[in-house]
């Protein structure tokens, strides 16, 4: 394998390829979790996507992911790797419960940076709450960035209009702007109403929000960027599992062609997903998340992998008939 593709944001190089580190110490055993850290890190990766929320069992208890991927990576030399973590994530049992609030989000923060042992490279608001003023989200985090507990903030799952109201308001006031995002974005369609959770942000099948963020190269890391295997399982006729929310007519389609272009070019399905989101003309992060070790290593596999511009021409197509 080639060396991982990167992008050169803000003096530094991030992988365009993230470790999701969601059910670290969870159902990903702590064990395993630490050999895909290092194999990760061996295949040329730097960037690590945690949570407070993540492999914790109710708000305002430990959160696994962060306690392990601390723990692991506080041997390295701090310089050599990016940690991106989140905090305000709703109860499971109710994401239109929102934690987006002072006492919430202060526990969450101060919770991370406790559980990792050192300031997370970007913190982000990890859902939004539209009935708070964007102005006073970005006060607030920017009043951890001025306390020294924040380095750089973002968001996670918020609209470009939103995003915009905020970093209007942090230019104008001399703040600390936003300048990381995520979302749900992978060559595999899928929508609110199919994933069956409206506080996501997803990008849909028209090129609106993906225009905004290739214009504003606003940097932005996609989450289930391979729609859960389901076009591989597609057009293998597998069960879909827990690629259900991607069980649109259109990524029928979309599987008949990748399978074309896998074929093609002798590379797995697999490969080809990720690489659309490492091909895109825009600061696009592929956050990728494995059960095993071999599972990663079969998706690292072909992390060098680029799409032809007429490939990505008509996949684009396809997705936004």
């Amino acid at each position: 394998m080639k060396a991982m593709k990167c992008l050169d944001l803000f003096n530094t190089k991030f992988s365009r390829v993230v470790l999701g580190c969601d059910h670290f110490g969870e159902t990903v055993p702590t064990d395993v979790a630490k050999k895909e850290m290092d194999l990760y890190i061996a295949k040329g990766g730097n960037v690590f996507d945690t949570a407070c929320a993540y492999g914790q069992q109710v708000p305002d208890t430990p959160s696994t992911s962060e306690v392990v991927v601390g723990k692991h990576l506080k041997s390295l030399d701090r310089s050599s790797y990016i940690i991106i973590t989140k905090g305000g994530h709703p109860p499971r049992s109710d994401f239109h419960h929102s934690r987006i609030n002072e006492k919430s989000l202060k526990y969450d923060i101060m919770q991370s940076v406790d559980q990792l042992d050192t300031l997370p490279d970007w913190w982000l608001f990890h859902r939004d709450n539209p009935d708070i003023p964007a102005a006073e989200l970005i006060d607030f985090a920017n009043s951890y960035i001025d306390a020294g507990l924040l380095k750089n903030i973002g968001v996670s799952n918020w609209s470009v209009k939103r995003i915009e109201e905020a970093n209007n308001w942090a230019a104008k006031h001399g703040k600390v702007q936003f300048s990381m995002s995520q979302l749900q974005f992978s060559l595999a369609s899928c929508t609110k109403e199919s994933w069956g959770d409206d506080t996501i942000e997803v990008m849909g099948d028209k090129t609106s929000t993906l225009d905004w963020y290739r214009k504003t190269k606003m940097p932005y890391t996609c989450f289930s960027s391979q729609g859960r295997g389901i076009l591989q399982k597609l057009a293998e006729g597998r069960d879909l599992g827990k690629a259900y929310r991607f069980d649109l007519p259109v990524n029928r389609k979309l599987a008949q062609k990748v399978q074309e272009i896998a074929k093609r070019d002798n590379v797995s399905m697999t490969a080809v997903c990720l690489a659309f989101i490492t091909s895109q003309d825009s600061n696009s992060m592929a956050v990728v998340g494995a059960s095993s070790l071999k599972q990663l290593e079969e998706t690292l596999g072909s992390s060098d992998y680029t799409l032809r511009k007429e490939d990505m021409d008509a996949l684009f197509e396809i997705r936004n008939q």
